[in-house]
């Protein structure tokens, strides 16, 4: 299982609590990140996408302010005027392959903004434990009968 969060949900102890239950972690981090290089890797595209991505990079970093110190994968890219930065512990992945799973938390961002904004899904209508998932669901089923 791999824990992909926005740089808006991640925090210093949510890297080694998902560790430690064993699990894979891929955060996309703020561009003020500290962190200090160790070993840069050399990550190749496939040749299909190299135009799409630029200034690619890789390296295995620690943060200085990290206070569970581990060595870390961080990928850099740019996509048209988007820098991001993604941090993980995956080594058996490649570049692009990490690329593409941010890019499948991005999908679901998107979801769940047209569910929130172009459907009236913004407000809730039931607080309870199960009126939430009974609203969104309501909303799925809207969304795929007005498709």
């Amino acid at each position: 299982m791999t824990s992909i969060a926005d740089r808006g949900d991640v925090c210093v102890q949510l890297f080694p609590d998902v560790l430690t239950a064993q699990a894979h972690v891929l955060f996309r981090m703020k561009a003020n990140l500290t962190y200090r290089v160790h070993t840069e890797l050399a990550g190749p595209l496939p040749t299909a996408v190299r135009g799409l991505f630029g200034n690619v990079t890789e390296a295995l970093i620690s943060c200085p302010n990290d206070p569970f110190p581990h060595r870390s994968r961080l990928v850099s890219f740019r996509v048209g005027k988007g820098s991001f930065l993604l941090l993980t512990e995956r080594n058996d992945l490649t570049t692009y392959q990490v690329i593409v799973l941010s890019a499948y938390r991005w999908h679901a961002e998107l979801l769940f903004r047209f569910l929130k904004r172009t459907l009236p899904g913004i407000h809730l209508i039931n607080h309870a434990e199960h009126g939430v998932p009974i609203q969104f669901d309501g909303l799925l089923i809207v969304a795929r009968l007005h498709l």
